[in-house]
């Protein structure tokens, strides 16, 4: 996704619940080092805390929850939340990630195999925030250095990316140009309005041993956060890119990588969760009526999966870093698992202990703690997406059928797959909030903006503009109708016959129909395409030829 850099966003100067001032960094130590760095995040809809070991959406002057909505509200939606990287090193579980300890710590992982210095400034948390001169003018004399310093720092060379204005691949910015309104400039707003990034990994013992008992593997995690005050269609939505790479000896097999979060939606005991498998969205939701905190119309949040592991697929087309990637695939969420604070059936995993690594990757494949499986109340089978029931219609396994609301985790899944040594993989969320007259009707407004966002998300990705091969002897037009229920045409036009390969994707990059594989001469083309009976989403389409690739996609709505 890339955006101009108009400066339109407004830098709000409301406190946090704590008192603590926007753009502030914090560290539990107290010192000017970059080890358990913590940022306020904060947009015209929320805020949020984000640290770099790992753990994110936990305040860490309160140790209480940390993602606030509406934003100086004082309400609360996350307690916590982080991703685990759960697998198998010669034949043992091991877990990296966050949850209610930090397994990360600052920096990255040198040529050599070992860890920077965790304490060097450079692998703070960063923050860059869209403004013009008259914004800036209003901070504090301590936010303008940090933004300013933040922006003429920001690290390229440890993988942040960044907006290149002129092409050359090198980060060369002018913060008093860019604040001036010059978009002649390099700058760290590749994505959004506010966007934060860090640099982490697990090769500290001590720490990865005090989550789950496992030893470390050798990643490199790369983390970077974003919203965009700008488009509505990314209103009250935070995205979140997790880049792991692979700088250790050893091979990692059967890899899940899971979105952890533990929700309290207001108070944090009268809470439910489940799944919407069509959306690709976990999500929490009032379990009560009325909530001691929200009251009678509390919301609902959601986080969605936009970017899964990619894996080889001759044949198919995946998504990834903001593109495609031709052989390869998308895996599908594999499993959603919740468990219940003080629950003995649903278990929290034990910290600190190697059986935790065990009980966590059970939960990341779809298990309950102890290997056994979720079992579905109403048709006693065996499920690895419990509770993916609907609690608007009220129809199959939904919270509540077996236990009062209360204080729930989730988290989803996708997996396996094989992490070998210099391995990259990239996923993308996006945190929702949605808002209804009560609890199911927050559902309904959380499943709705939850769609706006994946349509405008898959539609940047394909859209971006021309990657560096695309020829100029080939034009791929939009298809029309678009949206399209029935039949719709894709037309493109080549300036000399050529071999041409024309096919249709879904979003998991599995091909759903080749319309072309033959030669056409120059000329404007268009191909039919009859969509009925498929499943309702957003599908892309590609034109191959030896000159390169383009790419457009397409909406298919439900009906006839």
């Amino acid at each position: 996704m890339k955006y101009a850099l108009t400066i339109t966003c407004i830098l709000l100067c409301a406190a946090a619940a704590s008192g603590q001032q926007p753009g502030t960094r914090m560290q539990k130590s107290g010192t000017t080092t970059a080890q358990d760095n913590f940022m306020y995040f904060y947009t015209e809809d929320f805020s949020t805390w984000i640290a770099n070991n790992g753990t994110h959406s936990h305040n860490p002057l309160t140790d209480a929850s940390g993602f606030e909505w509406p934003l100086g509200s004082a309400k609360h939606l996350l307690f916590n939340e982080g991703l685990l990287i759960c697998g198998r090193v010669d034949g043992q579980v091991r877990v990296s990630g966050t949850t209610y300890r930090a397994g990360w710590q600052a920096g990255n992982i040198l040529p050599n195999g070992f860890a920077s210095n965790p304490m060097d400034p450079r692998h703070r948390v960063y923050m860059a925030k869209a403004m013009d001169a008259a914004q800036y003018a209003r901070l504090s004399t301590t936010e303008q250095q940090l933004l300013r310093q933040d922006f003429e720092q920001w690290p390229v060379d440890l993988g942040a990316p960044f907006h290149d204005h002129n092409g050359d691949g090198r980060y060369t910015p002018s913060f008093n140009n860019w604040l001036s309104g010059s978009q002649a400039t390099d700058a760290p707003l590749s994505h959004g309005t506010c966007e934060s990034w860090y640099v982490a990994n697990d090769l500290d013992a001590q720490r990865t041993s005090r989550v789950y008992g496992s030893q470390p593997m050798g990643l490199e995690i790369q983390f970077h956060a974003w919203a965009d005050d700008v488009n509505p269609a990314f209103e009250n939505t935070l995205f979140m890119e997790y880049t792991v790479i692979n700088k250790g000896r050893n091979a990692v097999e059967d890899v899940y990588l899971a979105r952890w979060v533990d929700p309290d939606l207001g108070d944090a005991f009268d809470d439910f969760v489940g799944v919407d498998t069509s959306l690709s969205m976990m999500y929490c939701y009032n379990g009560k009526p009325s909530d001691d905190i929200y009251g009678a119309n509390p919301p609902a949040i959601g986080i969605v999966a936009l970017q899964n592991p990619i894996v080889p697929s001759p044949g198919d087309v995946a998504r990834y870093d903001e593109g495609l990637r031709e052989g390869y695939r998308n895996l599908p969420l594999s499993a959603f698992a919740f468990y219940i604070n003080g629950n003995s059936t649903y278990s929290d995993p034990s910290l600190g202990e190697s059986y935790g690594a065990t009980m966590m990757y059970n939960y990341a494949r779809g298990l309950l703690w102890n290997g056994t499986s979720y079992i579905d109340p109403n048709t006693s089978e065996t499920v690895r997406f419990p509770l993916a029931g609907d609690p608007v219609a009220n129809s199959g396994w939904v919270d509540g059928i077996l236990h009062q609301p209360g204080d729930r985790r989730m988290l989803f899944s996708s997996g396996p797959f094989s992490l070998q040594p210099g391995d990259t993989q990239r996923v993308v969320t996006a945190t929702i909030v949605g808002q209804g007259a009560d609890a199911t009707g927050s559902i309904t407004a959380l499943r709705n903006a939850a769609t706006a966002v994946r349509s405008a998300y898959f539609s940047d990705i394909t859209e971006a503009g021309p990657p560096p091969f695309l020829p100029s002897a080939v034009h791929l037009a939009q298809n029309h109708p678009n949206p399209v229920h029935g039949r719709t045409l894709i037309p493109f036009s080549l300036d000399r016959s050529m071999h041409v390969v024309l096919s249709v994707y879904n979003l998991l990059g599995q091909r759903k129909v080749q319309l072309l594989d033959q030669r056409r001469s120059a000329g404007r083309h268009g191909i039919p395409v009859d969509v009925s009976g498929w499943t309702p989403g957003m599908y892309f389409y590609v034109l191959r030829t030896r000159s390169g690739v383009e790419c457009r996609n397409m909406l298919v709505l439900g009906g006839q």
